[in-house]
């Protein structure tokens, strides 16, 4: 899905997972951890502008695996960088919307 919208404005997708998290089994809820991905990767298709650049990496560090999406799109202010990932908060964006 994610990648059907990215190929209709012309973004490029890429993945990089490190190759030390090979067999490695996470003990996470399977369903929350897809909707997080797949809802930073919608917003990240939604925010990058046309013939933009996407990436999802996966890595470990110090014990942890990190999971990290960027894109070439707009970024989010400083000061809205706190509030965002409190519950029901969004951005005011410039940004066209509706992909």
């Amino acid at each position: 899905m994610i990648r059907q919208k990215a190929f209709k404005h012309g973004l490029k997708l890429g993945l990089h997972i490190s190759e030390d998290l090979e067999g490695v089994w996470i003990q996470a809820d399977d369903v929350k951890l897809k909707q997080i991905v797949f809802n930073l990767l919608s917003n990240a298709v939604k925010f990058t502008p046309d013939r933009g650049r996407i990436d999802l990496a996966a890595k470990r560090e110090e014990g942890t695996i990190v999971i990290r999406v960027s894109d070439t799109g707009i970024g989010i202010k400083p000061e809205d960088q706190e509030r965002i990932f409190d519950a029901f908060e969004q951005v005011e964006s410039t940004h066209p919307r509706g992909r």
